[in-house]
């Protein structure tokens, strides 16, 4: 049984389907009958899209599936992404501040900082 729900992107695209996987390790949401909103574009329909949990910012559920099990994994995994990102985002400061010396792990944060942007 499929569910309609909302699911915001970090880019600020929405994407309303009806859910139907989500990945318990990755975060991953499939979603089919797909209404996809970019900012400042005309809406367009797409099939069935698979959106990767890393760029996950929230998913709007109708109230019959809050809370339901198959969804607390997915739950889990985004707040530990958004974690490491804010983590990532907090050391590449301290590097441009100068407070930490860039070794490998400071190169590596930055770097990832700029692919999330």
């Amino acid at each position: 049984m499929s569910h309609r729900v909302v699911v915001e992107l970090v880019t600020g695209e929405t994407f309303t389907g009806l859910l139907v996987h989500t990945d318990s390790e990755t975060g991953n949401v499939t979603l089919e009958d797909v209404m996809r909103r970019a900012q400042n574009k005309a809406p367009s329909v797409q099939g069935r899209v698979l959106l990767p949990g890393n760029a996950v910012r929230l998913i709007r559920l109708p109230d019959v599936v809050k809370g339901a099990p198959f969804l607390q994994g997915v739950a889990e995994t985004i707040q530990r992404q958004q974690k490491r990102r804010r983590r990532t985002a907090l050391l590449a400061k301290k590097v441009e501040d100068g407070k930490v010396k860039k070794d490998a792990a400071t190169v590596k944060a930055k770097k990832l900082l700029r692919k999330q942007q």
